[in-house]
């Protein structure tokens, strides 16, 4: 393939991935999830009730890694299923985090995954579903970037090549002239 036509390719990808993107974005903005009955008594600040949006509205973007670490330490103590599935949506939420300094996408996408494994009920609901369908999406996309920035570097390293071939084809030139 030409290099204008890759160039085009990578282009719609990268519209295809900002689309997706912003789906996710307005998605986990008006996600809402029902309270768990199994977790109550264990942990009440692990229960998420309401707007997705708003389970972290103070949490400044240098707690996000204490936070994540805290909620793991709490997975790995828990042995309620119902707490763990109450973890793994929150750990899934905060690697997407608008105000995370280091997002996740794929980490996000498993925690989900888990999330709806433990908690089928509360996996199915749209919302989680859309999640999912939209990091599954992202992490596609991010393989097939990968995939076309590789093959673009070899075209670069194909056409340094040429220019070089070139550049030395006209030299010899000059020099029969």
């Amino acid at each position: 393939m030409s290099y204008i036509i890759r160039r085009r390719m990578l282009n719609r990808i990268k519209e295809q991935f900002n689309i997706i993107i912003l789906i996710l974005l307005m998605t986990a903005g008006c996600t809402y999830v029902e309270k768990s009955r199994g977790t109550r008594g264990i942990d009440e600040n692990l229960q998420v009730t309401g707007n997705i949006c708003n389970l972290y509205p103070d949490l400044k973007s240098q707690k996000f890694a204490e936070e994540i670490s805290r909620l793991e330490s709490i997975l790995s103590k828990a042995a309620d299923p119902a707490l763990k599935a109450q973890v793994h949506l929150r750990l899934g939420l905060l690697y997407l985090d608008q105000k995370n300094p280091n997002p996740d996408h794929l980490t996000a996408l498993k925690e989900l995954e888990l999330y709806t494994s433990l908690d089928p009920k509360g996996g199915k609901k749209g919302e989680i579903q859309n999640l999912l369908r939209a990091l599954r999406e992202v992490e596609k996309k991010k393989v097939i970037i990968e995939q076309i920035m590789q093959e673009n570097q070899e075209v670069k390293k194909k056409l340094e090549q040429l220019k070089t071939l070139d550049l030395d084809t006209e030299e010899r030139r000059q020099q029969i002239k």
